[in-house]
């Protein structure tokens, strides 16, 4: 296998978050289309975990109940669980 991955320069003194939020039953997100949801254009969905499986997100990806979405963004969201990279 060939991996090729690119990316901006690595700034030591920015800190890369990435957040996890669990969709539950009653979030907003539950059933809608990644391309659909209200989030800032400064915030990346980069993963889905679902049923230990996890899913490279694509516009047309319907956020389910008991997913785990990772995003990466600038905002502050509450409830969510931050993993410093």
């Amino acid at each position: 296998d060939t991996v090729v991955l690119g990316a901006e320069p690595f700034d030591e003194h920015e800190h890369i978050r990435l957040k996890e939020i669990e969709i539950q039953k009653h979030n907003p997100w539950t059933n809608k289309r990644i391309r659909d949801l209200d989030i800032s254009r400064h915030s990346i969905i980069v993963l889905v975990k679902r049923k230990n499986k996890a899913l490279i997100p694509n516009g047309n990806m319907i956020l389910e109940e008991d997913d785990h979405i990772f995003l990466y963004t600038h905002r502050y969201l509450t409830d969510v669980n931050i993993f410093e990279v």
